[in-house]
């Protein structure tokens, strides 16, 4: 796979590992700012799908249950998810994903699950949206 909207999620990348480092509000922050410098290029994220299709062009994302929460899963780059099980997937926009994210009624979005992980919750995710006040980012 040679997705170039995943090119430049090293910046998610790097504020999770600074966040590892020092768990602190301006680690937070860098993370959630990575996020959002990387909406406004485009960026994708890599979600994980079920084989079956809830209808017409949707799919079911895979979950992971942990402490009575469900997370949608996403990952920054392909190596991120050739660490973890094989599975069908698709590459799509992250404020796409963070959407989704809040349509299926899930807790948050735990990005790479299998390495340097980070959790965005819900919470964080409208935050997200609200600093951009309400700004188009892809046209799916």
């Amino acid at each position: 796979m040679n997705d170039q909207f995943l090119e430049g999620n090293e910046l998610i990348e790097t504020a999770i590992g600074h966040f590892h480092e020092e768990q602190s509000i301006e680690m937070l922050t860098e993370i959630l700012e990575a996020i959002r410098e990387r909406m406004h290029h485009d960026g994708h994220f890599i979600l994980p799908v079920e084989d079956e299709c809830r209808e017409e062009g949707k799919f079911i994302c895979r979950t992971i249950k942990s402490g009575g929460k469900v997370w949608d899963v996403a990952f920054t780059s392909e190596e991120e998810y050739e660490k973890g099980e094989s599975s069908r997937f698709l590459s799509c926009f992250i404020d796409s994903s963070l959407k989704d994210c809040k349509e299926n009624k899930a807790d948050g979005l735990l990005i790479n699950p299998w390495g340097e992980y980070f959790i965005v919750t819900n919470e964080m995710i409208d935050n997200i949206f609200e600093k951009d006040a309400g700004r188009e980012y892809s046209f799916l």
